[in-house]
């Protein structure tokens, strides 16, 4: 009796730490790695249906994913990649759980012609870190009902949007951001609607343009004839509070433009108070 117990429980254990594997992707102890954009959507698929509130790991390998259709993410998640270089998904995500989720991109490049990340569920933590986002918008909430709103954490890694905002968030409730040795750039490269914005912003560039290439300096000239917005933009936030630590500001106009592109701008329906302070004076980088 006593070795047949034995026997059994071995034989659990190790049924449980064998991997399984489908179309591009195999599931382990760690998590799940991922080769394909097949793989990568059923994967998705497969965590969207479970119960855990433990971050699901995929590792993406070296590689460009092709998504072919909306990824919906429901659950807490851990995206890690190679490099943004060299590790691309070509789609856009959707983040749209129902309860609190901690997501995280590491080492990826995101692209979508439209929004690249759209949040639905206010109860988020967002982490960029390491990772090149492009899309009309990089990461957008919009919900002027909700009276919470997402956690955005943008660490290392490069912002362009190429046609609206790198980062936009409209809700009533307070949302804290926090911005480290990085680039966002795009017609605004932080907007703020409503509710009470707690933004710090260290060693990091935020430019107003809708002109950019890959691996070269932006030419801060968007062309765009009737523009009057900002590179940093409050509208009718309430006590709102944003620090810069050795970052700089830049905006631009084209030379056509009928009204000028300014660096902060503060849209207020009504009165309120906002706080812009400097830990130390901002600096301008060539």
């Amino acid at each position: 009796m006593l070795l047949a117990a034995f026997i059994a429980v071995m034989s659990v254990g190790w049924t449980h730490a064998q991997s399984t594997s489908g179309d591009g992707y195999e599931k382990t102890n760690d998590g799940y790695t991922v080769t394909t954009a097949a793989g990568f959507e059923t994967v998705l698929g497969i965590l969207n249906g479970e119960s855990g509130t433990t971050p699901a790991k995929i590792k993406l390998a070296q590689g460009t994913y092709d998504l072919t259709k909306l990824a919906e993410v429901k659950k807490n998640l851990s995206v890690v990649g190679t490099d943004s270089a060299d590790c691309i998904i070509n789609g856009k995500f959707d983040i749209k759980g129902g309860e609190q989720q901690t997501i995280s991109f590491n080492k990826v490049k995101i692209d979508h012609k439209d929004v690249a990340i759209t949040l639905t569920n206010p109860k988020v933590i967002l982490t960029l870190d390491a990772v090149a986002v492009y899309g009309s918008y990089c990461v957008k909430f919009n919900d002027y009902t909700a009276t919470e709103a997402p956690t955005y954490i943008i660490k290392n890694s490069a912002l362009h949007a190429q046609t609206y905002y790198a980062l936009w968030t409209r809700s009533t409730g307070t949302y804290t951001w926090t911005i480290e040795n990085s680039l966002l750039e795009g017609w605004c490269a932080l907007y703020t609607s409503l509710g009470t914005p707690k933004i710090t912003v260290s060693n990091s560039h935020l430019y107003s343009t809708n002109i950019y290439k890959d691996n070269i300096d932006p030419t801060y000239t968007n062309n765009y004839s009737k523009n009057g917005f900002a590179t940093i933009v409050f509208e009718n936030t309430q006590n709102g509070k944003i620090s810069l630590d050795n970052t700089d500001v830049k905006s631009s106009w084209g030379k056509d433009a009928t009204s000028i592109q300014n660096s902060v701008i503060f849209q207020l329906w009504q009165i309120a108070t906002i706080r812009l302070s400097w830990v130390q004076p901002a600096m301008l980088w060539n």
